[in-house]
């Protein structure tokens, strides 16, 4: 048996929504030290152009990004470390990429570039 069987709860534990807020928390804390090294460049909005790079409401997150084949990079390689360290799956059959002011070829390599394994 290993850890994470060990340790997390069955569905319906109250514990659960607790657990699963702490490891989401470590993949927000992915996304800040990223972005403190300029791996990761998010998007301004808003008057003050306040700095975004993630949204999570329950068990979906958003990535807001520039558009750069090293930020798909480095949010690849943020989900596969995020992947590792808490024993979840990001399944990116059901994930989506799209693009707001971003050529159809451009969003093509960064969705094939997805596919590929490191």
């Amino acid at each position: 048996m290993t850890w994470s069987q060990w340790i997390l709860p069955t569905e319906g534990d109250p514990l659960a929504l607790f657990l699963f807020i702490a490891v989401a928390e470590g993949l927000s804390g992915l996304v800040r030290q990223a972005t403190k090294a300029n791996l990761l460049k998010g998007v301004k909005v808003g008057y003050n152009e306040v700095d975004i790079c993630v949204l999570q409401f329950a068990d979906d997150t958003l990535f807001m990004c520039q558009d750069s084949y090293a930020n798909i990079f480095t949010l690849k390689a943020m989900l596969r470390c995020y992947e590792l360290a808490s024993s979840l799956k990001v399944n990116f059959h059901k994930s989506k990429l799209a693009g707001i002011n971003v050529e159809r070829q451009d969003i093509e390599v960064y969705a094939k570039s997805e596919e590929k394994k490191f």
